[in-house]
């Protein structure tokens, strides 16, 4: 049987932060509570948040996890993680690289974009498209829908690289950690 454990989301918004709750509620982790959500308005508060939120996943027990969802921007997902790791310093860096407690997802260029193709719409990840959502709410469906097909290993028809690597780091993570 899994182990109970504490979630900490860090995000960019109240889009991120509905997305994430629908997506994790669906999931039904093992979590001991309510996940932690700390939407930061931006990307570059989520990187200036880091820092602290690694210090307090270093200091807690082996149950907490951290979960990080920043939008890619059209950069690559490895930009995003080296963008994120660069705000420690040298220790916390070293010791963070060794503790495989976090996960970074990062859509590509925004959340918005995962949204509307998991609607049925069509969107790439080539260009930056306009897809400003009105309420946070427009997307807990597809965050519902998306956590059903990740943990069944069947994703929808063509989908956006991002969304698919996603979803298969989100498994091995679970499966690695036993959740």
């Amino acid at each position: 049987m899994p182990r109970r454990v504490k979630l900490v989301v860090l995000c960019e918004d109240a889009q991120h932060h509905s997305f994430a709750a629908a997506f994790l509620n669906r999931a039904n982790l093992p979590t001991g509570g309510r996940p932690r959500y700390i939407p930061c308005d931006g990307k570059t508060k989520v990187l200036a948040a880091f820092p602290a939120e690694v210090r307090a996943l270093l200091a807690s027990g082996a149950e907490t996890h951290l979960l990080v969802l920043v939008d890619a921007d059209g950069d690559t997902l490895e930009h995003n993680i080296e963008a994120l790791l660069g705000t420690l310093d040298a220790e916390m860096r070293a010791r963070i690289s060794e503790n495989d407690r976090w996960l970074a997802i990062c859509p590509n260029w925004e959340i918005e974009n995962w949204i509307r193709h998991l609607e049925g719409k069509p969107v790439t990840e080539e260009l930056r498209p306009q897809l400003a959502l009105t309420q946070p709410s427009e997307c807990r469906d597809v965050a519902r829908t998306l956590a059903d097909q990740c943990r069944a290993r069947r994703m929808p028809k063509n989908p956006l690289p991002s969304l698919e690597g996603a979803c298969t780091a989100w498994r091995a993570y679970l499966e690695r950690h036993d959740l």
